[in-house]
């Protein structure tokens, strides 16, 4: 059983992929080009881009990891554009090809306090317990992703 958790952003997507347990993780990183992130000068980039490299990749991370669900960070904070809401958007499209699969958001502050431990962690929280669980540094969005993976397994568990 793999769970995966994604962490979306204007300039790309974070997906970790979690077992039945916190023994191991795997993770990869969708890199949006230039031109696809001109999102945030008022245009909405290039969603049909979004869209066909997050599928692409999710395809590929999906035969050595295939999903039994898949949790995608429900965007939070004091300014939530619009144009992350069609990337996520565009993102979650681009993961309902698996079919009859779960896919679902989660709040931040539900998936930090379900993996982290506490609803208001701090993203050097996030950051710490990434490392101290899955060896993972260096990358927050990756770490964020752990997280919204660790906690899609319990929503997955009780489900």
């Amino acid at each position: 059983m793999w769970v995966w958790g994604v962490d979306v952003s204007t300039k790309r997507v974070a997906i970790a992929a979690v077992p039945g347990d916190d023994t191991d993780a795997a993770t990869t990183v969708v890199e949006f080009p230039a031109a696809v992130r001109s999102c945030g000068k008022g245009d909405t980039g290039d969603l049909y881009s979004v869209y066909t490299l997050v599928r692409l990749a999710a395809v590929r991370f999906s035969w050595d990891y295939p999903p039994t669900a898949i949790i995608v960070e429900k965007p939070a904070g004091k300014v939530v554009t619009p144009v992350l809401w069609l990337t996520v958007g565009a993102t979650i499209t681009a993961l309902k090809h698996f079919p009859g699969l779960l896919v679902t958001t989660l709040p931040v502050g539900t998936w930090k306090r379900w993996s982290v431990g506490r609803g208001d962690a701090s993203k050097a929280d996030v950051a710490a317990w990434a490392l101290e669980t899955f060896g993972h540094e260096d990358d927050q969005d990756v770490a964020d992703a752990l997280g919204v993976a660790v906690a899609g397994r319990q929503l997955v568990v009780e489900a």
